[in-house]
């Protein structure tokens, strides 16, 4: 009885946070099990507690939730979603979570920079972050990366291997009459060549300079907001404790169950 008791608890659990962030309940792990109770409950609590939040500033955080047939399995939608909530509750940022399915573009991607156009009269810094990458350090703040790589630029993103110059996985835009022009060009651009993902496109008007986006553009070392998994094959591309953000993009993705798994609780709170 007390066993059955505890599965239907963790079933209510998981169907309640299905209802809440679109997604079941599970973490890829290697033997495929369902959150214990413990770490379900500390997910609905960062999901929804907003108490001792810091004050508002003119800062939002954008995250995509891309649809999980087309890039990412749906079970880690809440752990990221609520990881992103936490760093927005401590540093007194707006989150907005986009859904993919809304975008106008056939390519989920361009959901983000649909909702950054939205968004730029309302705010003064946008983060726009994907939802395969988790903030680790929560005490590194707007202020500090906008101060340190944002004095006299518009966009602050993450040098990649020189093929595709940059990663958009975490990228910072200013809110001023030149980015929301730029933007709309990137997004005219996509619309003439609709198959290219967002990054392909920036990465083409960044090369051509193309509005002197060069000289607008923080281009910082890629573990500066972007780190990747700690098994990348290029030692200064991988995560170290203590750093920004880890992102995990192509030959890091199988390896994003185990590292949430190992690092759970540091992520949701």
């Amino acid at each position: 009885m007390l066993i059955r008791r505890r599965l239907l608890l963790l079933l209510l659990l998981a169907l309640l946070l299905v209802a809440t962030v679109g997604g079941p309940l599970f973490l890829s792990s290697p033997v495929g099990t369902a959150l214990s109770r413990q770490r379900a409950l500390a997910l609905q609590h960062a999901l929804h507690h907003k108490d001792s939040c810091s004050p508002k500033k003119p800062f939002a955080v954008i995250v995509t939730a891309i649809r999980p047939s087309l890039r990412l399995p749906s079970r880690y939608e809440a752990v990221s979603i609520a990881n992103k909530r936490q760093y927005c509750c401590r540093q007194g940022c707006d989150l907005i979570v986009v859904r993919s399915q809304n975008s106008s573009s056939a390519n989920p991607a361009w959901a983000k920079i649909e909702e950054l156009q939205r968004q730029f009269a309302k705010y003064e810094w946008i983060w726009v972050i994907d939802l395969d990458a988790y903030i680790m350090n929560k005490s590194i703040g707007f202020e500090e990366i906008v101060g340190v790589h944002g004095t006299n630029r518009e966009i602050i993103i993450a040098q990649d291997y020189p093929a595709f110059v940059v990663n958009a996985g975490s990228f910072f835009v200013h809110s001023s009459p030149y980015t929301i022009r730029f933007v709309e060009e990137w997004f005219r651009h996509h619309q003439e060549r609709i198959h290219l993902f967002e990054q392909a496109v920036f990465a083409s008007l960044f090369t051509r300079n193309y509005m002197d986006i060069q000289d607008r553009t923080a281009l910082v070392p890629l573990r500066t907001i972007n780190s990747y998994c700690p098994e990348h094959l290029i030692p200064d591309f991988r995560y170290q404790p203590g750093d920004f953000v880890v992102h995990f993009p192509g030959q890091c993705k199988g390896r994003q169950h185990e590292f949430v798994n190992r690092h759970f609780d540091s992520i949701i709170r």
